[in-house]
């Protein structure tokens, strides 16, 4: 068992949130190789940025996709953020908790740096 180390952990989606899901979108591309075959995707550089404050300000960076951990380590490896992420997952489908998310979850879509 992987146990984080205590602290703040932000989880970073990775369709839409670090690459545009479609194509050809905005911003600048990268290449994801995963099985042999190559995506290009646009960056969404500044939820990439965040990672890496958020990372600089002691969080645990997790990035989890619906995809899949291995496309969600695809694009890691892609985008070169190996050193900001501490783990990489598939995207949770079941949540068991006594409290329900928005109890405990901010109501933002993005966390801030503090």
């Amino acid at each position: 068992m992987y146990v984080l180390p205590e602290g703040r952990v932000a989880y970073f989606d990775v369709d839409d949130t670090l690459v545009e899901w479609k194509e050809y979108g905005d911003g600048p591309k990268v290449t994801i190789t995963m099985d042999g075959i190559e995506s290009v995707k646009a960056v969404l550089e500044q939820h990439v940025e965040e990672i890496q404050l958020q990372k600089k300000s002691g969080a645990n960076i997790i990035v989890w996709s619906a995809g899949g951990s291995r496309w969600a380590e695809a694009v890691v490896k892609a985008l070169e953020i190996e050193d900001y992420v501490d783990a990489v997952l598939t995207k949770p489908d079941r949540i068991y908790d006594d409290k329900d998310p928005s109890d405990w979850m901010p109501k933002r879509r993005y966390f801030d740096s503090k």
